[in-house]
């Protein structure tokens, strides 16, 4: 059933079916068992991807607001850069 599924050497299983019964029949059977597993297979790897792109936004969402909390390092660098700057120039006018 896999190997239907999967596409791979579906010729051979289906030529055996063949021999072992009606033309029509193996065929149908191995036309719908392509059908069926593709879209399991599909609806399996969507669920998968999609499941995990919620927990990503998830993660992304938590890291931004963990971030907005803390006061980045560029904001400590131009605090610190503003307090130097208007340091120099008061230490100047003296």
């Amino acid at each position: 059933m896999f190997v239907i599924m999967t596409g791979d050497n579906y010729d051979v299983n289906m030529k055996m079916w063949m021999t072992l019964s009606n033309f029509w029949v193996a065929s149908l059977f191995t036309i719908a068992t392509q059908i069926v597993g593709v879209y399991i297979f599909l609806n399996l790897f969507l669920a998968i991807l999609l499941a995990n792109l919620d927990q990503l936004t998830e993660d992304t969402l938590n890291d931004a607001s963990t971030f907005a909390r803390k006061p980045s390092i560029l904001t400590k660098a131009s605090s610190f850069a503003s307090n130097l700057s208007k340091t120099l120039l008061a230490q100047g006018r003296r």
